[in-house]
């Protein structure tokens, strides 16, 4: 099975001396995002199989950074170190603003898109599932229309586990806190897929982001083994 993490943010710029003020905001965002792909990428010393990270990031011109646990090279579970060649690709992504898939980094590729589910349809293994997820208290994640019942860690992870059954592929769409939008975003856009359904999930606890991601990924390894 295939578990995709779409991460987005409005903006990703920084400078190498944010990486070294203590309370910049910017840092706080790298540092945040950093944790959520190495929650989501790393188990122990090696890369989880079959996971791919996108980060949608909208603004200035809208833009994907893919990776691959299969493909990237020279990523480590540092912050600075996803903080480099982020940085790189976002460079190197203003001077092309390429409709097409580039390589900003071994197994870091880059495109122009307005849409975060861009070639989905071609990369992915059907049937698919979206799985959004939200807090009973806050909403810094999706909000979905429905109100689905609120679930504990158990009956959250029970779920995850019943997708795992009929899914191929599940896409985790997950947005950085005081970045709001992804839900517009994709419902503009996921009409256009097909064979796949979408499934709103409400947890009871409040969990930080990149500490969502972990869960879910702890969730999926059970499976997996």
């Amino acid at each position: 099975m295939e578990r995709v993490f779409i991460f987005y943010v409005h903006e990703l710029n920084y400078e190498k001396v944010d990486l070294n003020v203590p309370f910049s905001e910017k840092r706080a965002q790298i540092g945040l995002l950093a944790r959520m792909i190495t929650n989501a990428i790393f188990l122990s010393h090696a890369l989880r199989e079959q996971t791919t990270i996108r980060i949608f990031i909208q603004k200035k011109v809208p833009h994907i950074m893919q990776l691959k646990s299969e493909t990237i090279r020279y990523l480590g579970p540092s912050e600075r170190s996803f903080a480099a060649i982020g940085r790189k690709a976002e460079r190197l992504f203003e001077e092309k603003l390429g409709e097409n898939w580039f390589e900003a980094n071994p197994g870091l590729l880059v495109r122009k898109t307005d849409n975060p589910l861009t070639d989905f349809e071609e990369a992915f293994s059907k049937p698919v599932t979206i799985a959004t997820v939200r807090f009973a208290s806050g909403n810094n994640l999706l909000i979905e229309r429905d109100s689905p019942t609120k679930l504990s860690l158990q009956d959250f992870e029970n779920k995850i586990l019943a997708l795992t059954e009929r899914a191929q592929t599940i896409i985790f769409p997950i947005q950085l806190p005081d970045n709001p939008g992804l839900e517009s975003i994709l419902a503009n856009n996921v009409q256009a897929m097909t064979n796949y359904q979408q499934e709103h999930l409400l947890l009871r606890k409040r969990l930080e982001s990149a500490q969502l991601v972990a869960v879910i990924n702890l969730i999926l390894d059970k499976k997996s083994k």
